[in-house]
């Protein structure tokens, strides 16, 4: 096997990337395009550099063809073809600025039609069918919005009988205020209100009918679902529900007991997602951990852990980006000062000053380059 040249450093080159070297992020690499843009245009001819950036704008990579446009119009505004591509470059910049505004508005859409806001929603509709006249869930938006007037409707004949509900408990009628009970779970079961109405009814019903045993044991099953012991409570519903109770009551306790259930298995759900979030963290795999944060809070919406997650991520991912560019900053003054290259070096090291690097060692990497 011969020797290596000089300046191969063992068969490879310098310029070779290393195959143990970790890949560059998204800002690194458009600085090094720029970089290498800038060298290539000291002699490469004009129409070579249009043909880049018509490339560029083919693949979608406006920032990099807005570089050339600027770079041509400084120095060769009169070369044909010019206008065109100008032309096309802002056409691509306003449909990518229709596109973002066009998710926006979709995304005011679907929380104006959550919230049932419908003067709202009928104004981000027409936006949005302004934007996009054939956008594939028109259809389904229009629909959604039409249909808003009968979820109001359907609210308001919800929240009148849990109204009358209340005002029935509050005069001590339970039969009608258990009438009302029942016509609020067949309009919505799962209404918060019926979930409250129930609960003043179960209020109500103890104050006049439980006797001292069935209190007794009623403390005993809230003390066990206190103490998320939910075997025993369990058993104790059974031997409440032989007791002379009002089924309200026993369908509300029922539903406490269950709730208590469901918390565990949150809880254990919770467990198991983070602690698969903190192995991908610390392994730095980032995308598995965004996956990871994306399933908890699709999981627990109400939870503020899904932002703390998120912000561990993005500082985490910072740090090992800037750990990354000061390597690679590092090793490019190492590379220009064994090549002999004064101005490259120089602007490496102001790179290198922009990442904060160690005054000590910013100084003597000066040093260095001063010797060149």
């Amino acid at each position: 096997m011969p020797d290596p040249k000089p300046g191969d450093h063992g068969g490879r080159r310098r310029d070779q990337p290393r195959s143990d070297q970790a890949p560059l992020g998204k800002e690194q690499r458009k600085d090094l395009l720029a970089q290498l843009e800038r060298r290539s245009s000291r002699t490469e001819p004009p129409e070579r550099i249009l043909q880049r950036g018509e490339q560029a704008l083919k693949d979608e990579h406006l920032g990099q063809a807005r570089r050339v446009l600027q770079q041509l119009e400084s120095s060769v505004p009169e070369l044909p073809g010019l206008d065109s591509f100008r032309q096309n470059l802002a056409a691509a910049e306003s449909e990518e600025r229709r596109r973002s505004n066009l998710q926006a508005t979709e995304e005011m859409l679907i929380r104006y039609i959550q919230q049932r806001m419908k003067p709202l929603a009928e104004m981000a509709l027409e936006t949005l069918v302004e934007l996009s006249p054939n956008h594939p869930r028109r259809g389904d938006y229009e629909h959604w919005v039409a249909d808003l007037d009968e979820e109001v409707a359907h609210q308001r004949r919800i929240e009148e009988q849990f109204d009358a509900g209340r005002a029935a408990v509050q005069k001590g009628d339970l039969r009608a205020a258990e009438k009302h009970l029942e016509a609020l779970h067949k309009d919505d079961p799962d209404s918060s209100l019926s979930q409250r109405l129930a609960s003043k009814i179960v209020e109500a019903t103890q104050g006049q009918a439980l006797s001292a045993g069935i209190q007794r044991a009623k403390q005993e099953l809230e003390e066990l679902l206190a103490a998320n012991r939910l075997d025993e409570a369990e058993q104790q519903m059974v031997r409440l529900s032989r007791m002379d109770i009002p089924k309200v009551t026993i369908d509300v306790l029922r539903q406490r007991l269950e709730e208590g259930r469901q918390k565990l298995r949150d809880q254990a759900e919770a467990a198991k997602l983070l602690k698969l979030f903190e192995q991908f963290v610390g392994n730095g795999d980032w995308p598995s951990a965004r996956e990871v944060a994306q399933r908890y809070g699709g999981r627990f919406p109400a939870s503020e852990r899904t932002g703390e997650l998120f912000g561990r991520i993005n500082e985490m991912e910072a740090a090992q980006r800037r750990r990354q560019s000061l390597d690679e900053g590092l090793a490019a003054v190492e590379l220009f000062i064994d090549e002999g290259k004064r101005h490259e070096a120089d602007l490496a090291l102001k790179l290198l000053e922009s990442l904060a690097l160690d005054p000590a060692k910013l100084e003597r990497l000066r040093e260095r380059v001063g010797e060149i």
